[in-house]
C-alpha cells in the first residue's frame, strides 16, 4: 500500500456539508496522520492535511487476527499494551485505535524491547510515536511481570526511545 495525502479547507462557520464529506472520507480510509491549521483570513477557515492508506476490504479484516503467530508471552504483552492503550484513550478522550490499532500493538508485542525497531511497524507515523509511545515505557515493573513489557529492563532512563 502506498501512503497518500489529501488536503481539505473548510470555513469556520456554516460548513456542515463539508464536515459530513470529510467524515465520510475519513471513515473510508486508514488514517495515518492529520495536520490541522486555522487561518483567520476571509472569516476564518480550517485546513486539514490527511495522510492515509486505502482501507483493506472487510473480508481481509475479518481474516486478520492480530494474535495469530504470537507466543504466549507476546500475547500477554499484547493484552498489557491494550490495557495501556485503553487507559491513554480514556485519559485523552480519544478513540483507542487512534493511538495504535490492534495489528500495530501485536507488532509491538513481538519486539524484545521497544526501541528503534518500532519505527518500522507499518502504518505507525512518527507523530503517533512521539505522542503515544512514551506511555508504553514502564519504569515500575516487578520481576514476575517483566515478561509482559518488552521495555521493562530498558526504559527507566528513556535511552532507547526512537525519537
Amino acid at each position: 500500500m502506498k501512503l497518500q495525502l489529501k488536503t481539505f479547507s473548510i470555513p469556520a462557520c456554516g460548513s456542515e456539508m463539508m464536515e459530513e464529506y470529510i467524515n465520510k472520507f475519513l471513515r473510508s480510509k486508514r488514517i495515518i496522520n492529520i495536520e490541522k491549521h486555522f487561518s483567520p483570513d476571509s472569516g476564518g477557515y480550517w485546513t486539514f492535511c490527511v495522510e492515509y492508506m486505502e482501507q483493506d476490504s472487510a473480508s481481509e479484516k475479518e481474516q486478520n487476527d492480530p494474535l495469530d503467530g504470537l507466543t504466549e508471552i507476546q500475547k500477554e504483552r499484547y493484552e498489557h499494551y491494550r490495557e495501556i492503550r485503553n487507559e491513554v484513550a480514556v485519559k485523552n478522550n480519544i478513540k483507542h485505535y487512534l493511538i495504535f490499532n490492534n495489528n500495530e500493538l501485536a507488532a509491538m508485542s513481538k519486539l524484545d524491547r521497544i526501541g528503534p525497531d518500532v519505527t518500522h511497524i507499518a502504518g505507525v507515523s512518527p507523530q503517533r510515536l512521539k505522542d503515544y509511545l512514551s506511555y508504553f515505557y514502564t519504569t515500575d515493573i516487578s520481576p514476575k511481570d517483566s515478561s509482559k513489557n518488552a521495555t521493562a529492563t530498558e526504559q527507566p532512563n528513556g535511552a532507547d526511545k526512537p525519537f
